[in-house]
């Protein structure tokens, strides 16, 4: 297993989600960073149906190289319960990457 331990800086700046969970009105999406250790979330975007912008930076510690963070995408729902519209797991050790065919997001290790 690979050691370097870092933090990872995490741009998570648009969607273009190929879903739309709601069938009347629009979805109000908001995008979740896990770690083994941390999770993180954006703020939910009103009515941004399937192109949200969040342009939300996070620091995420990570312990090993070859972690894997997930990124997944909800629609934020009145009742408290919340659609996954959305997701992908992305492990460390292939970093840096800029864009992805779901989200549009900026990883890059912070020295």
């Amino acid at each position: 297993m690979a050691t370097k331990s870092g933090n990872l800086r995490v741009h998570v700046h648009e969607a273009a989600l190929d879903r739309d969970t709601e069938w009347f009105g629009k979805m109000d999406p908001w995008a979740q960073l896990k770690t083994k250790t941390e999770t993180f979330r954006t703020r939910s975007i009103k009515a941004g149906s399937t192109t949200p912008k969040w342009d939300q930076a996070f620091t995420l510690r990570v312990e090993n190289i070859d972690d894997m963070v997930t990124i997944s995408v909800f629609d934020d729902e009145n009742n408290g319960s919340h659609d996954l519209v959305s997701y992908f797991i992305h492990y460390t050790l292939f970093l840096p990457i800029s864009t992805n065919n779901i989200t549009h997001f900026r990883l890059g290790w912070i020295e």
